[in-house]
């Protein structure tokens, strides 16, 4: 399978195809209300391991209900379930978004992505999991080419754009 970006509707073959003016998106932002500008409203979710406790008392309560460790000490595991849990406090608008946007699963070099924006993905899963990861594109047992794409304001706790397990890219 190929998915091609950059068609302005006359083309008859990709080749004939502009991917950077012509620009294909696929967004995670399944609304279409995320703010660029916007920034957390609360230290608790940020990885400061200086910092004791969060300034959101509720978003605390629900993170030490969790992972009763983080009442003594707040660190990135508290910071990452506060991301999770305190939803309007530490993603606004992009609580909504895909967790991820594109997925390849068992893929073999014959996949394709060429000429495509890649935007929005929030891998904001279930904790310690695999769906924390991967926002643009999570690929499992994998081999997809990649070509001429662009990757924008993903975020995920680990492999915010691209995220790989048993495979290459």
């Amino acid at each position: 399978m190929a998915l091609y970006g950059g068609f302005a509707g006359w083309e008859t073959d990709h080749w004939q195809r502009d991917y950077i003016n012509n620009l294909s998106i696929l967004s995670g932002d399944l609304l279409g209300d995320d703010d660029p500008d916007w920034v957390p409203l609360s230290n608790c979710c940020t990885e400061n391991t200086d910092q004791q406790g969060c300034d959101d008392s509720q978003c605390e309560v629900a993170v030490v209900e969790v992972l009763e460790f983080c009442a003594d000490d707040w660190y990135q595991d508290c910071a990452a379930a506060a991301y999770e849990l305190c939803c309007p406090l530490c993603r606004n608008s992009r609580c909504d978004n895909s967790m991820q946007v594109v997925r390849a699963l068992g893929t073999d070099q014959t996949a394709l992505l060429d000429g495509l924006v890649i935007r929005d993905g929030e891998a904001n899963g279930v904790l310690f999991t695999y769906v924390r990861t991967g926002a643009g594109l999570f690929c499992e047992s994998a081999q997809p080419m990649v070509h001429n794409c662009t990757f924008v304001a993903n975020a995920g706790l680990e492999g915010s754009a691209i995220y790989k397990i048993h495979c290459c890219v």
